[in-house]
């Protein structure tokens, strides 16, 4: 039924995709997964040298022809505008996490806003700033930990009004560390709850740590390739050894705030480098006692290189009203995504209203000129038949009368004796309550057993319901055959039950 449910409610209410759009120094990548998951789409863009430097807008009549270029490349509609969760330059973000102690959800809002008016980087007029819980801190219970993320306004208000130009509506603004995460989350199902790993992520903009602990950003940090392109005075060549030293330094950074920070060790990182796989792989592994997993994307047919875009797709497929995940877009953000919802809405009944209309009428039209040319035939007829009275000829439409009617007598007397089973079906969805899903009832007559095909959470739950049958009072020789209990997941078994049903 939920299935069902589900597609009647698409079609009433449809589907509005929500792409990720990643804006790097060196290129704007695109990913749209569709409803499915099985429309991929992914389109990445050069961005011309000067346009986009240290993550900040230099040239913005470049960056927004740019966009309108992704823009026709996304749909050849000029007008339609595209909502997109937008991942921006770690460089451009400053997170971080603090202690609150247990507080009512009135107070928390005061509580955490007081923290982050402190701890942010800049006056905390001139930032977009958002939080999200990550845990409860591990040393007492009484306490639980908040993740904080700030960024320029100037920055963001820049950037917003270029994507509202080019007729992109962005959903949420993140940083690229977060669309990361998330994809490392739903992709690599395998790593144990609670585990610490760091992530290494490599684009043009620089080098990106993020450490992670029960699937929460705990903290983030970014080194640009301009620490080292500067210290070789203007070339803008880093050689290997100046590659490998700063993954080496920056690396031991990263493992020295987490030991002093939680008092442990991180055993495991992965890798997001594109192209470098190999050569970040064996720095790591040569300079620290660490598990390296260099990172796939097994769920959708998407290169490395589309990582961080997918990732910030995969937060356009939440509900918005379910998507509590930090958000570094000016306030009203969502509001103008509601207001491009409620114009699809009404353009798609709009469209719906006028297409049915079109094929009643033209329904009505076909019916009219059937009628009238059913009338002219039977004028015709009448015309024919009260000229050429024959007496034979009505005798024997009189018998073919006769017999229709038999027919329809002899139809209404085996509709009679049909035999009624809705109150069965009733009945077993009644015994069945919320832990049983029925998946197939196939009933033939009297003489031959009833066959249920069923679903339950375990073999137990199977058990009670076959008893459950047997005190229908109408059911009898109930079965539930142990060869039929067969495993489908780790959360559900399978199973067949036959029985037979007294006239």
């Amino acid at each position: 039924m939920k299935p069902l449910f589900k597609k009647i409610l698409r079609f009433v209410r449809p589907y509005i995709e929500v792409g990720g759009l990643v804006i790097s120094n060196g290129s704007l990548t695109f990913v749209s997964i569709g409803a499915q998951g099985k429309n991929i789409k992914k389109i990445s863009l050069k961005v011309p040298a000067g346009t986009i430097e240290e993550g900040k807008l230099v040239e913005k009549k470049a960056f927004l022809s740019l966009l309108w270029e992704l823009h026709s490349q996304i749909t050849s509609k000029k007008w339609s505008k595209i909502p997109v969760i937008v991942s921006i330059s770690d460089a451009d973000v400053y997170t971080q996490s603090f202690l609150l102690p247990l507080l009512k959800d009135s107070n928390l809002e005061e509580a955490v806003r007081l923290n982050m008016q402190v701890i942010s980087p800049l006056d905390f007029s001139r930032v977009y700033s958002d939080w999200q819980k990550i845990g409860s801190s591990q040393k007492s219970t009484h306490e639980m930990e908040i993740l904080s993320s700030f960024t320029s306004k100037e920055l963001i208000d820049s950037l917003y009004d270029l994507l509202i130009a080019a007729n992109f509506i962005p959903v949420a603004i993140e940083q690229k560390a977060m669309s990361i995460i998330r994809l490392i989350d739903f992709s690599q199902k395998s790593v144990p709850d609670g585990e610490p790993f760091f992530v290494l992520y490599i684009d043009s903009d620089g080098l990106s740590f993020s450490v992670i602990r029960d699937s929460s950003l705990y903290f983030n940090h970014f080194s640009s390739w301009s620490n080292v392109a500067d210290q070789r005075s203007l070339d803008r060549e880093i050689s290997f050894t100046d590659f490998r030293n700063l993954i080496i330094q920056e690396t031991h950074r990263v493992i020295n705030f987490y030991s002093g920070r939680f008092s442990e060790e991180i055993k495991k990182t992965y890798l997001i480098t594109p192209g470098l796989e190999k050569e970040v792989e064996n720095i790591i592994q040569d300079n620290f006692s660490l598990e390296v997993v260099p990172f796939q994307i097994k769920d959708y047919p998407v290169e490395l290189s589309f990582a961080c875009a997918l990732g910030a797709a995969l937060r356009g497929t939440i509900p918005r009203s379910r998507d509590i995940q930090i958000s570094l877009a000016p306030e009203g953000t969502e509001t103008k995504f509601i207001h491009s919802q409620i114009i699809s809405f009404v353009f798609f009944w709009r469209n719906l209203i006028i297409v049915s209309l079109s094929v009643l009428a033209a329904a009505f039209l076909g019916v009219f000129i059937l009628m009238n040319v059913f009338v002219k035939n039977t004028t015709g007829d009448l015309a024919n038949l009260s000229s050429s009275y024959n007496v034979t000829y009505f005798s024997s439409l009189k018998k073919e009368a006769d017999s229709f009617n038999e027919s329809i007598q002899r139809a209404l007397i085996a509709k009679s004796q049909q035999s009624h089973w809705s109150w069965l079906i009733s009945e077993i969805y009644r015994k069945a309550g919320t832990k049983i899903t029925i998946n197939r009832i196939f009933i033939q007559s009297f003489n031959v057993p009833v066959i249920l095909n069923a679903r339950a959470p375990k073999e137990s739950d199977a058990v009670e319901f076959k008893n459950a049958l047997e005190t229908i009072s109408s059911l009898t020789k109930v079965d539930l055959p142990l060869s039929s209990l067969v495993p489908i997941d780790a959360d559900t078994v399978g199973f067949q039950v036959t029985f037979y049903v007294n006239r």
